[in-house]
């Protein structure tokens, strides 16, 4: 092919068009080394956007929004990487396989908007701003939280990235986490530590087991030996017993690193209440007296700050008169308080909180306990913060300043080394060691009124308070007038002059001696004694003073809901309903009513235990299938209904069945027991908890036989009746059991007509308490056949272990007793001797004889479980309620019981803790003592039988409320109107 010529600088030639590239096309000009020039530097620039690419590829710091780097690579590892708190927005790159380092997470806000999106949670509401906070720090969704209302504390957990406006007035918390650097070497350090100590223990286990080896193989030379150093084979295995020793010294030492592990377990992980029992109560150790003590924590259990340690005796030179010297003090709270591993204890609370997160990064605890360990074991660890008023939500703090808290929070302050030897110095010699008590009962009475009017009270702890108050120059005691409301009455003037109208006094006695100033006690008291019965008179603890009952009590769940009365948000306590039921056609009624008569049923949760045959009515199944009606009551509440069944034939007996509602028991803040044939009265839930209420008293249970429905209750659950029932007396059984008699109906008197009344003894039909009586003090396991001994070994349960019975003034629930077809009963079964044995295994709790021949003839399974409580003595019981075992005597109650007389005498000693009644000061009359002690009081009267005497001293006791000076707050007088 040849092309035309033409000029090349010829303006009229065409333009050359050719399929021929960009280079070649180069190549037609002469300038070829501008061309090579232009190749190698496209050649440098193509090859540069390559390995860009590449790179960003594989490490991008931004990536769409919709990928999910974590996610998607997780599929195709054989261990998943650890979660790294990732912001959707900005996908971070992948974090190394294993287990997640350690994050520290800052929060800002709140901003005016809202973040949309929610976190894993699904949006669930929060009412804690903390709280919320935690849950989104261990969140990988969650970038950030709202206030999702103006005027309430409700929070959820977001993912947006971005903060919107919001029309509704949302508020927004961002949340930005890094890796916290500290804590990651600190575990790493203490990881090859732990590794390191780890081989160096197993290095030292094969030397001894290498030693024992070699000293089994000797002896067995020697024994082979014959004649030969026979005297070395005791030696020897003496070696080895060490070794064993050894061995398995080492091996706990690998099992308990920690203070909780070498703790011994006291309850037992199968018990059915051990998720609601105390962490205190599982693992602590007892200090003797039967009372859990808090240890390394000064606050308002030492009453101002030093008492005599609980059964040693007095001075450094054995006597007990000698009040102790500043340095026993020092020495006394050193003991008590300082931790020995950090020498360090915690003072409060106080009001008022500390800054700053501690080394857990401000983790949410729910025990106290356990953050003043955590407090203890941490040296970053400045003091322990209760974060939210009036719950159990601690969280350890590090800055060094206690600020003024708007919010009412309150702290726990750590002190250590000099400054915590200053602090106890400085309480040690601020609180002298108490030194007023009373003294008594003692019978007769006082002098002339104190003051210039006669001030009467009705609680005992009130009028003791005020006669220390008014100083002994005024006040030098109380006696006690019987038949007043107001009975305690303060007195000026000793001694004690005897009385046939039935007074009795108790002396404001002090560390001097003088009940009155102006006087010896022993002339004040109006009896003999010498200055050597002095020393008996050591201060003791009041064993309801228990850290452990601090637990128990703040068990009860409390829910929130929309008041459809008033339409407002309310709390409420929860309630929980145990009832036993067998082959009862009324027990569908019990549970229907209980739900559609209360105020709030949403609060209610119901436990049945039934025990039906193939042909009987089941308890809960409703009139209508619930899908076609779904509006009935049991259908709406059916996931508060708890159901365990068993077939009539292995029914046995009524305790079978309440121990097994016990059990469906889900921490609820109330408790209620009744039988499966019951009908509840409208509001009953509100009506039960207002008489409750109203006795002040924590450890306050109402039981009673219920009223007959037929007359007291119309079909609308209102009350027809105006009066109650009120068990007042019992006997004694051939066969040792007591039986109860029928309860009075009574109407009660005017001066008690809105309060429960004291009552001594339990019935079964109905028992309403605080729901921590259920964990306390469940129904026994192992009595079956049982009927009659079973309410009095319950009450009598319940009251050693600090419980106080009264009959409801207004009934709750009503009673069918006169159907016209009674359902089957549980004798229907065979007994095949277990009631026997059941009645024995009574007996063994309560202490008394069994039959000749049948002394280990009963079942002692979780008998101790099951036993008498420790904190008041059942002999007491006997003798305040005047029941002779011996003689098989028993004091009738009625007349005091229905005229209040019994509640009056009784309830007036309420503690100022509402903790119960304290018994050491009940007086028990003259016609509730054995005939021993009738005997002492006529030898006492006589004034011929020293010994009588010695018998029956008073009791004396130094009581903590008493000691004005030693006293941080202003004396606590219990409310009453």
């Amino acid at each position: 092919h040849t092309a035309p010529y033409y000029d090349k600088y010829d303006k009229t030639r065409p333009s050359i068009v050719s399929s021929l590239s960009v280079c070649a096309r180069l190549r037609s000009y002469k300038n070829s080394f501008v061309f090579l020039c232009l190749c190698l530097w496209g050649l440098s620039v193509l090859i540069f956007v390559i390995f860009t690419l590449k790179s960003n590829a594989s490490n991008s710091s931004i990536l769409p929004r919709n990928v999910n780097t974590h996610r998607n690579t997780q599929l195709h590892d054989e261990e998943p990487p650890w979660k790294h708190p990732i912001q959707p927005w900005e996908i971070l790159p992948r974090p190394p396989k294993g287990t997640p380092p350690p994050m520290k997470c800052t929060w800002e806000g709140p901003f005016d908007g809202f973040l949309a999106g929610c976190a894993n949670d699904n949006c669930r509401n929060q009412d804690n701003l903390d709280t919320a906070k935690e849950l989104c720090s261990k969140d990988e969704l969650c970038t950030g939280l709202i206030k999702i209302a103006q005027n309430r504390e409700i929070y959820q957990l977001r993912s947006g990235g971005k903060i919107s406006e919001s029309p509704s007035g949302e508020q927004s918390y961002r949340k930005s986490c890094v890796v916290d650097e500290e804590k990651l070497s600190a575990a790493q350090q203490q990881k090859a530590e732990q590794k390191n100590g780890k081989d160096k223990k197993n290095k030292d286990k094969d030397k001894d087991k290498d030693k024992k080896d070699k000293m089994i193989d000797m002896i067995d030379r020697l024994q082979h030996v014959g004649s030969v150093k026979h005297d070395l084979i005791p030696d020897a295995q003496h070696s080895i017993q060490h070794q064993d020793l050894h061995l398995e010294s080492n091996d706990n030492n690998d099992n308990n690193n920690n203070k909780e592990s070498k703790q011994v377990s006291l309850v037992s992980e199968t018990d059915p209440w051990y998720e609601w029992i105390p962490d205190m109560a599982k693992h602590a150790s007892n200090n003797g007296d039967g009372v859990q003590k808090r240890h390394y924590v000064y606050d308002d259990s030492h009453h101002g700050g030093y008492q005599r340690p609980f059964g040693e005796s007095g001075g450094a030179n054995g006597d007990d008169n000698d009040e102790p010297n500043l340095d026993q003090k020092v020495a006394t709270l050193k003991q008590e308080l300082i931790d020995p591993n950090t020498k360090c204890f915690l003072e409060g609370p106080l009001n008022g909180f500390i800054a700053n997160c501690a080394e857990d990064n401000c983790e949410n605890h729910q025990n106290l306990e356990t953050a003043i360990d955590k407090c203890l074991e941490q040296p970053q660890c400045t003091g322990v913060v209760q974060i939210v008023q009036g719950q159990s939500i601690y969280q350890l703090r590090s800055d060094k300043q206690l600020r003024e808290s708007p919010r009412g929070e309150q702290t726990w302050v750590k002190l250590c080394g000099e400054k915590a030897l200053q602090r106890i110095a400085e309480i040690a010699a601020e609180t002298p060691p108490p030194k007023c008590y009373p003294y008594g009962p003692i019978k007769g009475f006082l002098g002339n009124c104190a003051g210039t009017e006669c001030l009467r009270f009705y609680y005992f702890n009130d009028a003791m308070v005020e006669c220390d108050n008014m100083g002994r120059s005024k006040c030098v005691g109380i006696t006690r007038i019987p038949g007043l409301k107001k009975s305690f009455e303060l007195r000026a003037i000793p001694p004690v002059i005897a009385s046939v109208s039935g007074e009795y006094s108790y002396l404001l006695e002090c560390g001097d001696g003088g009940g009155g100033g102006d006087g010896d006690a022993a002339a004040n008291r109006g009896e003999g004694e010498g200055e050597e019965e002095r020393e008996e008179r050591l201060p003791v603890i009041d064993l309801m003073e228990d850290a452990l009952l601090d637990e128990y009590e703040k068990l009860g769940s409390i829910i929130e809901i929309d008041d459809h009365h008033t339409n407002e948000r309310v709390r409420l306590p929860s309630i929980y309903i145990g009832i036993a039921s067998y082959r009862d056609p009324w027990c569908y009624k019990s549970v229907h009513t209980a739900f559609a008569r209360a105020r709030y049923p949403e609060r209610v949760f119901v436990g049945v235990v039934q025990q039906n045959a193939e042909e009987d009515p089941d308890c809960i199944t409703p009139q209508t299938p619930c899908d076609e009606d779904p509006t009935q009551v049991l259908c709406k509440y059916v996931d508060h209904i708890r159901v365990k069944k068993f077939h009539a034939s292995e029914a046995a007996g009524p305790t079978f069945g309440r121990h097994h509602a016990d059990t469906m028991y889900g921490g609820e803040y109330f408790a209620v027991q009744v039988d499966a044939h019951m009908s509840f009265i409208k509001d009953w839930d509100m009506v039960v908890i207002e008489q409750w209420r109203s006795l002040d008293n924590e450890y306050a249970v109402l039981t009673t036989y219920p009223s007959e429905i037929k007359s007291g209750l119309d079909e609308y659950g209102n009350p027809l009746s105006e009066t109650a029932p009120v068990i007042c007396h019992t006997r004694l059984l051939r066969n040792g059991m007591f039986k109860h008699e029928a309860a009075g109906e009574i109407r009660l008197p005017d001066s008690h007509k809105d309060k429960p009344l004291f009552t001594p003894y339990l019935g079964a039909g109905v028992v309403f308490s605080r729901g921590h009586r259920i964990v306390r003090v469940p129904y026994d396991c192992c009595l079956p056949m049982v009927f009659d001994g079973e309410e009095f070994s319950m009450g009598a349960r319940l009251w050693t272990n600090g419980y106080d019975l009264y009959a409801p003034s207004k009934s709750f629930a009503y009673h069918p007793y006169n159907r016209k077809k009674r359902p089957p009963l549980f004798w229907e079964n065979q007994d095949n001797g277990r009631s026997a044995r059941a009645h024995n295994r009574i007996k063994k709790i309560l202490g008394m004889a069994l039959p000749f021949g049948q002394h280990d003839d009963y079942d002692a399974t979780e008998i101790a479980r099951y036993g008498l409580g420790k904190y008041r003595k059942f002999d007491t019981f006997l003798r305040v309620f005047g029941i002779d075992l011996d003689t098989k005597e028993i004091y009738n109650h009625c007349s005091e019981v229905f005229s209040g007389a019994l509640h009056d005498r009784l309830h007036a000693y309420l503690r100022p803790n509402k903790r119960g009644i304290d018994y050491d000061y009940v007086y028990i009359p003259k016609d509730h003592q054995t005939d021993e002690e009738d005997e002492d009081d006529d030898d006492d009267d006589d004034d011929d039988d020293e010994e009588a005497k010695e018998k029956k001293k008073p009791s004396k006791r130094k009581m903590s409320y008493l000691n004005v000076e030693s006293q941080k707050e202003q004396k606590r007088k219990i409310d009453h109107d």
